[in-house]
């Protein structure tokens, strides 16, 4: 039977919660197989076809060989990648140290959380407050630049797309359970700020599974 999207989430919810330990081990491999594989399947990949999903492709630059963790195609393999996804070990990504320091529990500032979450979009955020108001420590804050946007990571990921010779779509750094999403728009620079920032432990079934449905594969009319 065919899991809906918020269902695989669920799924994914309890696996990130109870092997917490396990997935935030040695690599990525875990996660890929363990949380990021079923969620693009739910969004209609199908990972074993490579017309669809290539994985592991060789990027090459001026210092070494990298790979591209798995790179999404719309219609023909031979085009540019409609998405790239980064992936990461469980808690690699960081973008939200709150929910690390809450231990996985359930939010208990949900004020202060819906107002760190909604600044979080902005390109220009006002963080002044956030250590009195208990969201992030100053020491923290004093690292704001790695927390929010990851760069080095971004900088990866925005040269892969490069790379590709991307002109639309999206760009996706993720550990399974933190899923930030850019969107790439032809004529325009690698976006500052994500489009989604998407949290399996945090949000929603609902919420995340409305979220990522903008990287749900459309089926190809037949011609």
């Amino acid at each position: 039977m065919t899991r809906s999207i918020a269902d695989t989430i669920r799924q994914v919810r309890r696996r990130v919660s109870g092997h917490d330990g396990y997935l935030s081990s040695v690599s990525e491999t875990r996660t890929r197989y363990t949380l990021i594989d079923p969620i693009l399947r739910a969004l209609g990949w199908e990972i074993s076809d490579p017309s669809q999903v290539k994985v592991e492709i060789d990027i090459n630059d001026s210092s070494a060989v990298k790979k591209v963790d798995y790179a999404l195609y719309r219609s023909r393999s031979d085009a540019p990648p409609w998405a790239l996804v980064e992936a990461k070990r469980l808690n690699a990504v960081q973008i939200d140290r709150y929910r690390r320091t809450q231990s996985h529990r359930q939010l208990k500032v949900e004020d202060n959380w819906r107002e760190f979450s909604n600044e979080l979009s902005e390109t220009r955020v006002d963080t002044s407050h956030w250590a009195e108001l208990g969201i992030l420590s100053q020491d923290d804050l004093d690292n704001w630049s790695q927390l929010t946007t990851n760069r080095d990571r971004l900088n990866q990921i925005a040269g892969y797309a490069r790379e590709f010779a991307m002109s639309d779509g999206y760009a996706i750094l993720t550990d399974g359970d933190e899923w930030v999403i850019y969107q790439l728009t032809a004529g325009e620079a690698f976006p500052d700020s994500p489009t989604e920032i998407v949290r399996i432990l945090i949000d929603s079934p609902e919420e995340c599974a409305q979220k990522l449905s903008i990287l749900r594969r459309l089926r190809q009319k037949s011609t």
